[in-house]
């Protein structure tokens, strides 16, 4: 399985919306991510 790489620009809006939410387990189900992802 080959890892995924995302944009820059798609890094940056999960990064504010996790801010602007407080939650990364929403962001990340939004996105279909895993948590751990988001948080770090």
């Amino acid at each position: 399985m080959q890892r995924q790489k995302y944009p820059p620009e798609l890094k940056q809006q999960i990064i504010k919306e996790a801010i602007e939410v407080g939650n990364g387990s929403l962001v990340a189900r939004k996105h279909d991510l895993s948590q751990a992802i988001v948080n770090r």
